[in-house]
């Protein structure tokens, strides 16, 4: 799996590749960037209809930065069955939610981005998005 991320104002925007692999360094980073105590909120954009396989030390490392914090997360993917998965989650307690990518604004005023700001997200995960593709191209 690769993950990128930058942080918009005070949200952090993670865009995965799950059908792409890299080093520990950057998903160490990015569970680094998630261990903020400011953050409102994190967008996480799924690349493709893939599924992040995630081994049980990421999963741990994952929850131990997110957890602590309750900050909301929005996850926009196209695979239903991680939709599916993660609504469970929601119903179970949880302040994450799915969204498709067509609800993409829907997610921002979820997690409270302003309205004025959602073209900043946009940007970065099309900044985001362009890095992977330049990886996957080299591969």
């Amino acid at each position: 799996m690769l993950i990128r991320h930058e942080r918009v104002l005070d949200w952090l925007v993670l865009y995965t590749e799950p059908e792409l692999d890299e080093s520990e360094r950057h998903f160490e980073a990015a569970v680094a960037a998630l261990d903020d105590t400011e953050l409102r909120g994190v967008v996480s954009v799924i690349a493709y209809d893939g599924f992040p396989r995630l081994n049980h030390t990421q999963i741990e490392a994952i929850s131990d930065a997110f957890l602590p914090h309750r900050y909301p997360a929005a996850v926009i993917t196209a695979h239903p069955n991680t939709r599916a998965l993660l609504k469970s989650l929601e119903w179970m307690g949880g302040n994450i939610r799915p969204f498709s990518r067509e609800q993409l604004h829907e997610a921002l005023d979820w997690l409270t981005v302003p309205a004025a700001s959602h073209q900043r997200v946009f940007d970065a995960i099309a900044k985001l998005s362009a890095r992977v593709r330049e990886l996957d191209a080299r591969a």
